[in-house]
């Protein structure tokens, strides 16, 4: 259901404005977030990250742990830094998240 123009020419609804024309950054806030990013360059070769190795090393990253059993490299490990694997227990509900629809 599309969301009615107001007075002011906006669609507001509890304090969330709807942009269906589309939406750009006010001129004041320019260069404020993902500063050297662009449309045409979404990432920017003054936004690249690389690993920290001291982090990787604390987390428990060792060579022997970066192969799995048949030599190859373990992505699951990486994949559990980026989206943790947590315990369903079907008895007690899903943990740790209360009232998870999922």
């Amino acid at each position: 259901m599309p969301v009615p123009v107001n007075g002011a020419g906006k669609r507001i609804v509890n304090g969330w404005e709807f942009h269906y024309e589309g939406w750009s950054l006010p001129e004041d806030e320019a260069g404020k977030f993902r500063d050297g990013a662009s449309r045409e360059d979404m990432f920017p070769v003054v936004r690249k990250g690389s690993l920290d190795q001291n982090i990787l090393g604390r987390l428990g990253l060792t060579p022997k742990r970066m192969a799995n059993k048949q030599g190859d490299p373990d992505a699951l490990w990486f994949h559990q830094l980026l989206l943790p694997i947590h315990h369903i227990n079907k008895e007690k509900g899903i943990e740790p998240t209360q009232d998870d629809p999922r």
